[in-house]
């Protein structure tokens, strides 16, 4: 009896064992890893195009062309964080496209990187709309909370942070392509070689004059070792 007893323990123990080093099933019921999902946020684009044409040897668009142009943007909602570009037309029909559009409270507009050949007395105003959007598995609780044992992240790690980012975003373009940096600014850089050549600079709190360097005076080590009298 107390032999039979022992064994079933065993029995029990080793079956516990094999089950923590299993480790649980995943959601899916392959046995598998829990593997993570990345959460990025997903930049959709729309194009919004309207033409403003001109009378002949007119160098500004008529009434009824800058109502049009007005309908337009109201009835798309452009908005000045979104990117305006003219394309075809003379040098002055886009100046005064852009200056139209300043009235209407859209500064800003610039000129098509590649403007196609178009005919004059026509100006396209392209207006590019960029949004982000949250991880559409977001939130995601799809994986057990009260299974950790894989040690593997949350299923919804990574949320809050894809979603911050997609607010606080001011172009959303730039999740998609950054921007090319500017010249470096070399005016610290300037003014520290030019403070030395002149002799005004600073150590230890002390300042240089007649163009030398002054360095702080350190106290000599006692024949003790302290450093101190």
């Amino acid at each position: 009896m107390l032999r039979f007893k022992i064994t079933l323990a065993l029995a029990a123990s080793l079956a516990l064992l094999s089950g923590c080093a299993s480790g649980p099933r995943s959601p899916t019921g392959t046995g598998l890893a829990w593997v993570p999902r990345a959460k990025i946020n997903v930049v959709s684009h729309r194009r919004f195009v309207h033409r403003v044409g001109f009378a002949p040897m007119a160098t500004r668009p008529a009434k009824p062309a800058i109502a049009a142009l007005a309908a337009f943007l109201a009835k798309n909602r452009v908005r000045p964080d979104d990117v305006i570009t003219l394309e075809g037309g003379t040098a002055r029909e886009r100046l005064s496209v852009a200056r139209a559009l300043a009235r209407l409270g859209l500064p800003g507009a610039g000129e098509a990187r590649f403007a196609p050949v178009l005919s004059t007395q026509m100006v396209l105003v392209v207006v590019d709309r960029y949004l982000a959007t949250p991880p559409r598995d977001c939130p995601d609780w799809s994986k057990p909370v009260s299974a950790g044992f894989t040690n593997t992240v949350d299923s919804n790690y990574g949320c809050a942070t894809a979603y911050d980012l997609g607010q606080m975003v001011a172009d959303p373009h730039d999740l998609l392509r950054g921007r090319t940096l500017g010249p470096a600014d070399a005016a610290d850089g300037v003014n520290g070689i030019t403070a030395y050549r002149k002799g005004d600079v600073r150590l230890g709190g002390q300042t240089s004059a007649g163009g030398g360097l002054t360095m702080p005076q350190q106290p000599l080590p006692s024949p003790g070792g302290s450093g101190t009298p």
